[in-house]
């Protein structure tokens, strides 16, 4: 975690003091969704005339300076754009191809999500408040699916939020006194930079490899450990498959990658025997998106611009999950055999 508090952003002509008082006053956090308002929603809007296509394509004013300390992600040739903000604890962090369900019903945030379909394209990025401001990369989102409710308390617009890329914040836009009752940064689309060769493209199989089958030998050691749980806990233990979950993950985040940019491998390779680029970079991200992985994991995956250390970082993650499983069914196997010790020894 400490890793990301070293890309916390001062604005430029501002200290950091001011960035924090800004959100704490202007962005205090997004209220959660709320499943009690299922039952009166209606049929939900999904906005597929707008989203991250539409927003690269709009017009925004330019910066009103330089763009300073651009991230190795954000490449020279993208544009600066303008963006409005959600703000997030670091806990909520979300990666590519994951959603984000929100009710909103205070008047800023209704604002906010309102100038977002217009002038934004659906578009909105996940501020990530760290205790020494906010952090430079975030989560790229676009609205995917909202609802608008009445006017009560307990109304508002129920919104889904899915994460199609990331952007560099380069600047918080300061509006003087017409500034609207929420944040909007100057931002930078990224990406994954650099080339892969061939030789790291052997490297990323590999990893991939170790990945899928990671998540093959997680789910079995799961399902050992719930198989051992005491008969009135069976339900309660029984987590999701790992595996299974892994997979819908690996689909989420390939829909959502089509929007960003891939790194290129250098020669030809065999395309029958290899993942394509888009194939990694989505498994890159599922390995990350499922809840199997802690908001420190995810922080560290959004930090990275390299695919094939992003699937490093998932093969090394993925091996920690399946020792604390491993050591969890050891200690079960051992704790059933005393049982069933005591019961031999004490029949009922």
């Amino acid at each position: 975690m400490h890793t990301q508090q070293r890309h916390a952003m001062t604005p430029p002509g501002a200290t950091l003091v001011r960035t924090v008082l800004a959100l704490a006053l202007l962005c205090g956090p997004c209220a959660p969704f709320s499943p009690a308002g299922l039952g009166k929603r209606a049929a939900s809007t999904r906005t597929r005339l707008r989203g991250i296509q539409e927003w690269r394509d709009a017009d925004f004013p330019p910066p009103a300076a330089a763009p300073r300390g651009i991230r190795p992600g954000a490449t020279s040739e993208a544009l600066p754009r303008r963006v409005g903000v959600f703000p997030f604890d670091l806990s909520d962090v979300r990666v590519t191809g994951e959603t984000k369900d929100l009710h909103l019903y205070e008047p800023r945030f209704l604002k906010l999500f309102d100038d977002v379909m217009e002038s934004y394209c659906g578009v909105v990025a996940m501020g990530l408040i760290a205790p020494s401001g906010i952090l430079r990369t975030a989560p790229l989102c676009q609205v995917d699916a909202f609802t608008r409710m009445g006017a009560g308390p307990n109304d508002g617009i129920f919104v889904t939020l899915r994460v199609v890329g990331r952007c560099t914040i380069t600047e918080v836009v300061d509006g003087g006194i017409d500034a609207p009752p929420y944040l909007v940064a100057g931002c930078v689309e990224s990406a994954d930079v650099g080339t892969m060769a061939e030789e790291d493209a052997d490297k990323a199989e590999l990893a991939a490899d170790a990945v899928e089958n990671g998540f093959l030998e997680l789910g079995r050691l799961e399902a050992a450990l719930a198989a051992l749980a005491p008969a009135d806990k069976k339900g309660a233990a029984a987590p999701t498959d790992a595996n299974g979950e892994f997979r819908a993950a690996v689909a989420a985040a390939a829909r959502a990658a089509e929007h960003t940019g891939f790194v290129v491998r250098d020669g030809d390779g065999d395309a029958q025997e290899r993942r394509s680029v888009a194939d990694l970079t989505a498994l890159s991200w599922a390995a990350f998106g499922t809840s199997r992985a802690l908001a420190g994991d995810k922080l560290m995956a959004l930090d990275s611009f390299d695919l094939l250390e992003r699937l490093r970082m998932a093969q090394g993650v993925l091996g920690e999950r399946r020792k604390e499983a491993a050591a969890k069914l050891a200690l079960a196997k051992l704790q059933s055999d005393d049982q069933t010790e005591d019961e031999d020894l004490f029949p009922q």
